[in-house]
């Protein structure tokens, strides 16, 4: 439950949310083998704030949540976090855009895709699906420009740093730097290129590694809430020790 479009001050918005769900599990510890079954209680609370000028944006979002399971109480745990976003300028000046997100998951990571700017892919983000505890800590910076009528530019650089609460996980902290450009051919479509390189540092045998990519795409924008961005590229993970791993 919220309160829709929220409560207005002037030229802040906040709205506070509420989230409760009951869920019935069939394998809680997800094993192949002798599943055992639960049923488990979610609750989130949160506050979401937003102010806007002529050149300014300023979004806040913190939350609190905990799981509690009927029979299996040793599964029980917490959750929370944050994310701020600070948007300024306008695309035919400069526009500037940051971002900081603190999260606490043990299970699904609700708001991880919240703490993307853009000129930064969202694929950066590192593994948060884990059923094991860990704590998420984001930043990230961009830079945009529009070049010409046509040509747009996006410059970003994000840090990623998971640390889990298990010593037999590896912890894992990133640096990854995009450039996009992209030519537009209609008033609605054009068509970007990327190219993306990042710096992996974990604990651990085998857990540094470099990381290349680049992409070819079109994207849209329908309207001002809806928009679709898609393409195709090739990416190579090159770690330390061990062979390339190359994706497409």
């Amino acid at each position: 439950a919220d309160l829709g479009q929220g409560i207005q001050i002037g030229q802040v918005v906040i709205r506070p949310f509420v989230d409760v769900s009951e869920t019935y599990d069939s394998n809680i510890y997800r094993t192949d083998e002798s599943a055992m079954e639960d049923n488990y209680f979610d609750g989130l609370i949160g506050l979401d704030g937003n102010y806007s000028s002529v050149d300014v944006n300023l979004s806040a979002l913190g939350f609190l949540g905990t799981r509690k399971y009927s029979d299996e109480a040793d599964l029980d745990f917490n959750y929370g976090g944050d994310v701020v976003k600070l948007r300024y300028g306008a695309r035919e000046r400069i526009v500037v855009e940051a971002s900081q997100s603190f999260r606490r998951v043990t299970d699904i990571d609700r708001y991880g895709s919240a703490a993307t700017v853009s000129g930064v892919s969202p694929d950066s983000a590192l593994d948060v699906s884990s059923s094991s505890r860990h704590d998420v800590n984001q930043a990230a910076l961009s830079v945009g420009r529009n070049l010409t009528d046509k040509v747009e530019l996006d410059l970003g650089y994000r840090f990623d740093d998971v640390n889990y609460d298990r010593d037999d996980i590896v912890d894992i902290n990133s640096h990854y730097g995009q450039a996009e450009n992209a030519y537009k051919f209609t008033d609605k479509a054009a068509a970007f290129a990327t190219l993306k390189y990042g710096r992996q540092e974990g604990t651990g045998d085998n857990a540094s590694a470099d990381y290349t990519a680049g992409r070819l795409g079109l994207k849209t924008v329908q309207t001002d809430k809806l928009s679709f961005k898609g393409g195709a590229g090739v990416q190579q993970f090159n770690p330390e020790v061990g062979e390339d791993k190359t994706a497409f």
